[in-house]
């Protein structure tokens, strides 16, 4: 009957021990904060004797066993062996190897390899440096950062952060303060010697870092929003610009002047931007679609805004209601009336619509094609919409479904110029 375990040789425990305690992050973090408990025991699968005196007539067990005593007499950390007694009488010694014994961390570093001592050194280095930047009394608070802050040791060591990377980390931590940004962008913060995308790249370990210095209270943030915008919020600085509207300048008079309206007359501007700041013109045309921009008549003292699709965020303002007159002229979709009802619901007033009525439909039948956005207008929508309004949504849903939506592109020119020339120039 053979041994039911194998015994097992320095090689075998060595990988054990490097597996279990090293490249399992969890185990290699309380190693370095000194919360790992002592001795460590890995054991050598010593066989029972009955199991002995049952190989005793097996060749090979003999030469396995004598093989094993060999290697770990020959194993150079003899005081981490744990020896026990064993009458086996197998070599004429009494004494077997029982177990390998990690006493200190001392210990375990010397059953670690060149790659994973240097990548424990790197660690240590790297924790005290930044405890000394950030002013912190404890460095091993820092090791719950080891993956980022050094590299993972899961499936051979990935270093995550580079030594220029780190460095400019150091250089980077003491110039960050609440609100330093004020009406910037991250990337236009005035920090020196840092690249412009250095806290886009690092956010989340700046992030964690800022939250165990205490310099961010994590109990008093707002939930549900990216690590980005956190930090964002620390600084002051305005979100990433997104979300661009097209404005174009209706009034030929208005572009004259560069100092008031630069020397462009069609420009992108962020939404944000736009809910801070009132283009020019008595008047303002919203239109849904960014190519229905292109096609809008000279209008006097109005400017446009076109292609924000969806995007009304910036209706939420201050300006809008100054206006002396404001339009929104949509496609003639659910999607479009369920825009136009946004829109009105974040400027908080009833904005006439343009040619999003009955009328407009009936007009131009034989332009109508398929609605496949599979949206339908919402009843607290509908109760923002015009009596016109409601009726053209209805008229929409009673068509047949291939033609049930007309795009504002498909309008007659000489129609759109009409309408709108007429809305903002009647007294």
């Amino acid at each position: 009957m053979p041994v039911k375990k194998e015994l097992l040789h320095p090689s075998d425990i060595i990988t054990a021990v490097r597996e279990k305690e090293f490249a399992d992050l969890r185990h290699l973090r309380e190693h370095l904060r000194g919360e790992r408990k002592y001795p460590l025991v890995f054991k050598l699968n010593l066989p029972k004797s009955s199991d002995v005196h049952e190989g005793l007539r097996n060749k090979s067990f003999i030469t396995g066993y004598t093989d094993f005593q060999l290697a770990w007499k020959k194993f150079p950390h003899q005081e981490m062996i744990r020896s026990c007694s064993r009458n086996w009488r197998l070599d004429g010694c009494d004494t077997v190897p029982e177990a390998l014994e990690i006493s200190c961390f001392g210990d375990l570093r010397k059953l670690l390899d060149a790659h994973q001592n240097r990548f424990i050194d790197l660690a240590v280095k790297r924790v005290e440096q930044l405890a000394r930047v950030a002013g912190v009394a404890d460095p091993a608070v820092f090791y719950a950062l080891l993956a980022q802050l050094v590299g993972t040791t899961g499936h051979g060591i990935e270093y995550s952060l580079s030594d220029r990377e780190f460095s400019d980390l150091l250089i980077l931590l003491p110039q960050l303060r609440a609100g330093m940004g004020r009406e910037l962008y991250l990337r236009s913060l005035p920090l020196i010697n840092i690249d412009t995308k250095y806290i886009e790249n690092h956010d989340k370990l700046i992030y964690d870092i800022l939250c165990i210095t205490g310099v961010l209270d994590v109990a008093a943030e707002v939930q549900g929003i990216t690590v980005r915008r956190k930090i964002e919020n620390f600084l002051g600085v305005e979100p990433h610009p997104d979300g661009f509207v097209s404005v174009v300048i209706l009034d030929p008079k208005l572009v004259g002047d560069p100092a008031v309206t630069g020397r462009y007359r069609i420009c992108m501007v962020p939404a944000a931007e736009l809910k801070k700041h009132a283009p020019v013109g008595s008047n303002l045309l919203v239109v849904e679609n960014k190519e229905s921009g292109y096609m809008l008549p000279e209008i006097p003292d109005t400017v446009a805004v076109f292609g924000g699709g969806k995007n009304v965020s910036w209706a939420d303002n201050d300006w809008i209601c100054t206006k002396r007159k404001v339009a929104y002229w949509g496609d003639l979709d659910q999607s479009g009336f369920k825009i136009l009802a946004q829109f009105r619901h974040k400027a908080d007033f009833q904005i006439p619509s343009l040619m999003m009525d009955p009328g407009t439909i009936e007009k131009h039948l034989e332009r109508m094609c398929m609605d496949d956005s599979g949206e339908t207008v919402e009843p607290a929508e509908m109760s923002l919409l015009t009596a016109d309004e409601k009726d053209a949504v209805r008229l929409l849903s009673s068509l047949d479904h291939s033609v049930n939506r007309l795009e504002q592109e498909k309008l007659n020119q000489d129609y759109v110029a009409e309408t709108v020339l007429k809305f903002f120039t009647e007294k």
